[in-house]
């Protein structure tokens, strides 16, 4: 027939192509689009390893005229690893929708295929700012601060912030090398109540520990990506960064402003010492801020100014309230740096960054997960053959890390609105 598609697989790549895909991706991930290309080699098992520069040699003196020059050494070296983690998204389309969208009124401009391929994308994108924003490498997107009749009611800082509905859960006793928890295990979220941080599931009722951590379901102990909250740490998080420790090398513990889990709120003294404290220890200049909204509305109400105008001529000037996109600067010797929006950086936090520290691996781009050229696959039944509907799947495989974390600041126990601190 005039006017159809031969193959859809193919139409779906021509209008859907890894362009298009990272497009939606980049609107999502604030924090991933602003980081450099890694030029890294891959080794064995896909683990990426890179040296890590951790003392110079300092073979430097003040010598009499005359003397030994001062003895020649080695810098400090070791090695660090990162792992490549694979995001995916699937989405199911019956054989009556597929039918529908192969012809050339309703397969792209409009319809459900179109729609279940940009939400599939979009949701990928924001499960990867999450990881990165929100998490510390484990995974964690929240703890339990007191169980209840097939809900629970998660803790503070990280609330319910990080959860979405539908999204299937798991809990453990223990963050890292944890077992399940009373066989809370595949729950599937039904409600969210942001106001009293209630998440409600679905199932049988399981009973949770004050202090139990909660995933992704199936996501505990694999290969989880590097978090904001672990690469900008001292130890409280993660004692380990890119497989080296802490504890042996200092030089791999953020500066970490907190308050010794007294809140207080955002001032500019606070800001100005952060700024001061990474230029002397590393001397590098912070270049972004980040952090979510409710630092920006305790900026603007303890930290930026009022100001006044005077008045020229007989012309009154323009007063507006608010904020635009970017309008938010501090400034510091050689620094200007943008407060920007991420909304999945936890609350209490805000975030004085680096970026030519940070570094993104991007082993397969985000990109239909096609094999033998076919895109749409029949969807396996439950009794051996198969449903009358097809499955996609969307995937990428990356990571960010950090080769410097020293260089960047966190600061933390600030009062933030996003979870009612007074």
């Amino acid at each position: 027939m005039a006017g159809e598609i031969e193959s859809l697989s193919n139409s779906l790549k021509n209008f859907y192509p890894d362009k298009a895909f990272q497009a939606m991706l980049n609107l999502e991930v604030p924090l991933r689009k602003m980081m450099k290309a890694n030029p890294y080699r891959v080794g064995d098992g896909g683990i990426v390893k890179f040296l890590a520069y951790m003392d110079t040699a300092q073979n430097v003196s003040q010598i009499a005229d005359g003397g030994d020059l001062p003895t020649p050494g080695e810098r400090t070296e070791d090695q660090f690893t990162l792992n490549p983690s694979l995001f995916s998204g699937t989405f199911q389309i019956g054989e009556v929708t597929k039918g529908a969208a192969n012809t050339n009124k309703s397969a792209f401009n409009s319809g459900e295929l179109t729609r279940r391929i940009e939400e599939t994308a979009e949701d990928i994108a924001k499960r990867i700012n999450v990881v990165y924003s929100g998490t510390h490498g484990t995974g964690r997107l929240g703890r339990v601060l007191t169980d209840g009749a097939s809900n629970f009611v998660a803790d503070v800082p990280e609330g319910v912030q990080l959860f979405r509905v539908n999204m299937p859960l798991e809990a453990r006793d223990l963050d890292v090398g944890g077992a399940i928890r009373d066989s809370f295990s595949n729950q599937k979220i039904t409600a969210i109540d942001i106001d009293t941080r209630t998440v409600t599931y679905a199932g049988t009722n399981r009973t949770l520990v004050a202090g139990d951590s909660v995933y992704v379901f199936g996501t505990y102990g694999i290969r989880n990506a590097n978090g904001l909250r672990g690469l900008v740490d001292d130890g409280t998080f993660l004692t380990t960064v890119q497989g080296l420790s802490r504890t042996t090398y200092p030089k791999l513990k953020a500066v970490v402003k907190g308050n010794s889990g007294t809140l207080r709120n955002l001032t500019e003294q606070i800001l100005v010492n952060a700024c001061h404290d990474v230029r002397q220890r590393t001397g590098k200049k912070i270049s972004h801020i980040m952090t979510n909204t409710g630092q920006i509305e305790k900026y603007i109400e303890f930290v930026s100014p009022d100001r006044r105008f005077n008045v020229t001529g007989s012309t009154p000037p323009t007063y507006v309230t608010g904020y635009n996109e970017g309008g938010l600067v501090h400034v510091a010797p050689g620094i200007n740096a943008k407060i920007e929006i991420n909304y999945d950086i936890v609350a209490r936090e805000i975030y004085l960054l680096s970026m030519d520290t940070f570094f993104h691996y991007e082993a397969v781009p985000l990109s239909w997960w096609d094999k033998d050229g076919s895109i749409l696959k029949p969807t396996p039944g439950t009794t051996g053959n198969y449903k009358a509907s097809y499955i996609a799947s969307i995937r990428s495989v990356e990571n960010i890390g950090c080769d410097m974390p020293l260089a960047n600041c966190v600061i933390r126990d600030l009062r933030d609105p996003l979870i009612a601190d007074a």
